[in-house]
């Protein structure tokens, strides 16, 4: 993969005539962020969510740095004090921000895949620090080489970003630190749809020390909003939702690069410019009620009640596995560059295979794996297709996923019984 992906880079620099940068081609969602910053940078907070202005901002600075100019300027759509973190990186200059943010990104994948790692050792190893290296190459590997990665980084995304709180709020969750795990968690909200459900499984299984730790992180946030950006939490709040249906009804709305149910419904019967359809609405909420039922007889089955201060174990790893597997098909906004978070649930799953259950619930774990696989490759091959079909097919395979993910999860029947590490290696580096 890794030869592949090289020879077709190294053949498009050589075999073209454009001799831009790479941050006036790539980049596009980092030019949203990056004017995002300029802008609160100024104190004119209200810019930031009336679309057309926000787009005259962004067409300003794409014209001093060269960037290309497409038309195709995106709005913002986070709260006002995600837009306060990037006032320090937009004083630089566009090309200088752009390098950073990428060294970023790498350094952020980097650390989750190290971090990922240690999830698959035993208790007793991990803390000795112990870990086969051909075990622990494998998760950034193929982190590097998967298609959210590849997406995240050319296009200036922030799921990196994501993957890296994930990872630590997960890390935290399996060792039973509700407060800290809590705490780190309420950072997620600068993208709602990828704290929200993580947020309230967590405060669920490990109780009120978690929803402590949620409230004092969303407390801190909203009174930097309210003191650094006055009144743009008031703009937030009233314009997302206008800004949203007029992406939608202009054909702006990237339906075919969302992986959720109501993208799906919608993009498959309507197109790109899609309104609200009440049959479209009605398959959305029938497929979310399929996968929210069992989820949440699964969280009521790990609260905290049920299981004070329990330590991680396979119950845990298997709720954690499937809250996040489920995530972005119940969200009403999720795009396919976020996948990159499935690293987390993909690794609780391998570890889960090395180290539980054998029998039937290998057999199984097999079909799991399989899935994972052709998720993971397909996704190469979803943005493209999904354009031509008008049939996202990667919600689809993630909904296998999550299905299996779920069951597996609901099973009551599986034995702790350690596998040998360096056995199963190559199964690890099939899934």
């Amino acid at each position: 993969m890794a030869l592949f992906l090289a020879t077709l880079s190294i053949a498009g620099s050589v075999g073209s005539s454009d001799h831009r940068k790479p941050w006036q081609y790539l980049g596009r969602d980092f030019l949203v962020s990056y004017c995002a910053g300029t802008v609160a940078r100024q104190g004119n907070f209200e810019l930031l969510y009336r679309f057309d202005q926000f787009g005259a901002v962004q067409q300003q600075v794409a014209h001093s740095a060269g960037v290309e100019d497409d038309d195709r300027w995106g709005a913002w759509l986070n709260p006002p004090f995600y837009a306060l973190a990037w006032t320090g990186l937009s004083s630089c200059s566009y090309a200088v921000a752009w390098a950073v943010w990428l060294c970023f990104g790498m350094l952020a994948i980097i650390v989750s895949a190290l971090l990922l790692a240690r999830m698959l050792l035993p208790e007793e190893q991990a803390s000795r620090g112990m870990l086969e290296w051909r075990t622990a190459g494998l998760v950034p590997v193929l982190l590097l080489l998967s298609m959210p990665a590849f997406q995240t980084l050319c296009s200036g995304q922030n799921s990196a970003l994501s993957l890296l709180l994930l990872t630590l709020v997960v890390t935290l969750w399996r060792s039973g630190h509700a407060l800290a795990s809590g705490l780190v968690a309420g950072l997620l909200f600068y993208k709602p749809q990828l704290g929200a459900l993580v947020s309230v499984v967590l405060i669920v299984n490990l109780g009120r020390r978690a929803l402590i730790g949620v409230g004092i992180t969303g407390l801190l946030l909203l009174l930097v909003t309210l003191l650094a950006a006055p009144g743009a939490l008031d703009h937030y709040l009233r314009s997302t939702g206008p800004t949203l249906q007029h992406l939608r009804e202009s054909g702006r709305f990237v339906w075919n690069r969302h992986v959720t149910f109501n993208a799906f419904w919608h993009y498959a019967l309507q197109g790109r410019i899609a309104f609200d359809s009440f049959t479209a609405g009605a398959l959305t909420a029938l497929c979310v009620a399929g996968f929210a039922l069992p989820l949440l007889v699964l969280v009521w089955r790990a609260r905290a009640s049920a299981s004070p201060a329990r330590s991680a174990g396979p119950s845990r790893d298997r709720l954690i596995a499937a809250t996040i597997t489920t995530m972005p098909l119940l969200m009403p906004y999720y795009v396919d560059y976020d996948l990159l978070l499935l690293a987390v649930p993909l690794v609780l799953f391998v570890r889960g295979w090395l180290h539980e259950c054998s029998g039937a619930g290998r057999v199984s774990d097999r079909w799991i794996a399989r899935s994972w696989l052709v998720l993971y490759l397909w996704l190469f091959l979803n943005p493209g297709l999904t354009g031509q079909t008008q049939v996202n097919f990667g919600v689809i395979a993630l909904s296998i996923v999550c299905a299996q993910t779920i069951r597996r999860a609901l099973q009551r029947n599986y034995q702790d019984e350690p596998v040998q590490l360096r056995a199963a290696v190559p199964f690890a580096a099939a899934a």
